[in-house]
């Protein structure tokens, strides 16, 4: 199951903050709520590439 299923009232946001001109992640799960800030585009583009990789292996995994 899903943690961020459509029955859920869990979320995330990915955002460029306005005051420092950097980007972070906001993140909510189960009423606990959690801000990642100070990113630089890049390490955003870091961050994707490793989510991704995991994705690929476990689908690899899954078959």
């Amino acid at each position: 199951m899903s943690v961020f299923g459509k029955g859920s009232r869990n979320h995330f946001d990915v955002d460029r903050f306005e005051v420092d001109d950097t980007f972070g992640f906001r993140i909510s799960v189960d009423g606990d709520y959690f801000t990642v800030a100070g990113m630089s585009l890049g390490d955003l583009v870091t961050i994707n590439k490793h989510i991704a990789e995991a994705i690929r292996k476990g689908r690899r995994n899954a078959l």
